[in-house]
């Protein structure tokens, strides 16, 4: 990777975005790590399949029971962005066909590093996403008196966006962590 800082790389060369991705993952999983381990937990890496398709970072399990990680990191914003609908058409909205990778990966938790690397967001993904569903009956609701660009309310905007990569069209919701996190986590994550 050149000398660039992993805070610039948002729309850089994907190979500079993996291995920077890569760093960021290393770091949060040893803060998790830190932590669970009090508690008897272990921390493992993902498999393959986990890695590749499912979009698995890690995996902590304790007397047989395993929870899958996937972290996540914003560069710039105070919120959580989830991917819901991609391609985006209001008909997939009211027929709530959640069909992106977001909604329907294969994570039990989230930990979402702050842009700052000083804090972790430790969310549920089940709550997550029901949180994102609710919004979602209410912006179909308003969808019965025309079309909307999109929806706010307490805690999330929905917004059809364009993919600035290919130009598609797309559902993202915008979260706040307070609103769904279920602990927040210390952190030192050197973003350099």
């Amino acid at each position: 990777m050149n000398k660039t800082s992993i805070k610039e790389l948002r729309f850089g060369d994907i190979q500079d975005r993996v291995k920077a991705g890569r760093s960021i993952e290393k770091q949060v999983l040893e803060v998790i790590e830190k932590i669970v381990v009090k508690s008897g937990y272990v921390v493992t890496p993902p498999t393959i399949k986990q890695d590749k398709h499912d979009k698995i970072d890690g995996v902590i399990s304790r007397d047989g029971v395993s929870h899958s990680i996937q972290i996540k990191f914003r560069q710039t914003g105070e919120d959580i962005l989830v991917e819901v609908i991609r391609p985006f058409t209001y008909e997939k909205v009211k027929a709530k066909v959640f069909d992106w990778r977001d909604m329907i990966g294969k994570a039990d938790w989230y930990a979402v590093l702050h842009h700052s690397g000083k804090k972790i967001y430790w969310i549920n993904v089940s709550v997550l996403k029901r949180f994102i569903e609710k919004a979602i009956d209410n912006f179909v609701k308003e969808l019965e008196n025309g079309i909307k660009l999109g929806h706010r309310e307490d805690g999330i905007e929905l917004k059809i966006v364009n993919d600035p990569r290919d130009g598609i069209m797309k559902l993202m919701a915008f979260v706040t962590p307070e609103k769904v996190s279920k602990a927040v986590l210390d952190a030192d994550i050197n973003l350099e």
